[in-house]
């Protein structure tokens, strides 16, 4: 999880202060989630940057059901 969370978020990349290491990671984890559930074709990096490109993508990931 680690290894994906460095290589399509860029989790290293940056210095963070006070909680906002634990918020930003804990929010890459659930995105990485939702990115795993969708069915669509494609890397987990190349879904991520299609959904900040694409609002319709975008409402389907977040329209799925998780449980």
């Amino acid at each position: 999880m680690h290894w994906q969370l460095y290589v399509s978020f860029d989790e290293d990349a940056g210095r963070k202060t006070g909680n906002a290491a634990q918020n930003v990671s804990l929010m890459n984890k659930i995105a990485l989630m939702v990115i795993k559930k969708n069915e669509r074709k494609g890397s987990i990096k190349g879904k991520r940057k299609a959904v900040g490109w694409d609002n319709k993508l975008l409402c389907e990931l977040l329209s799925m059901k998780y449980f």
